[in-house]
């Protein structure tokens, strides 16, 4: 049985969680990755995910954590 290929422009939310978790070797679930929609992170139709720019979503949200002066150094 063969499965098909993910799109990393288009994985379900389940997918990219999985993947995720995988990738980074922590655990990253479905509930946070809802959370991060809540938080801003624009979804494609039906629910998915482009992880290009899940990726580039985080950078901008970590980065405009950090205090002013920390981001000049």
């Amino acid at each position: 049985m063969t499965t098909a290929p993910l799109d990393p422009k288009a994985l379900s939310i389940a997918d990219a969680a999985r993947i995720l978790s995988r990738a980074s070797g922590r655990s990253v679930t479905e509930e946070m990755l809802r959370e991060a929609v809540h938080a801003g992170l624009p979804l494609k139709a039906n629910e998915r995910i482009d992880i290009f720019v899940l990726v580039a979503w985080l950078c901008r949200e970590i980065a405009n954590a950090q205090p002013t002066a920390e981001r000049k150094n």
